[in-house]
């Protein structure tokens, strides 16, 4: 994980949360610090494209404060998933 770390700015929860995180990161490292941030019982969180949704402009995105170091992911939880039919 890069020295400067990813935070979660938005969560819902069990449906949906938001991570800032350094470009580079991967979206399995995302999906991992979401879970250790925001644990889930017999689930896990997704890296989705909202735009797929119909909820927003693709993710992951840059970031609004600091657009060539972060990027925006979106996840949802596996239930929420299902729910949506969002691809993952």
């Amino acid at each position: 994980m890069p020295a400067d770390p990813p935070f979660v700015f938005a969560h819902l929860p069990a449906v949906s949360c938001s991570v800032c995180a350094p470009r580079g990161t991967t979206r399995a490292e995302v999906e991992a610090f979401a879970l250790e941030q925001h644990p889930l019982r017999y689930m896990t969180w997704h890296a989705v494209d909202k735009s797929l949704l119909g909820i927003g402009s693709p993710t992951p995105n840059p970031c609004n404060e600091h657009q060539f170091a972060r990027i925006h992911w979106f996840l949802l939880s596996t239930i929420a998933c299902a729910q949506t039919g969002a691809p993952y």
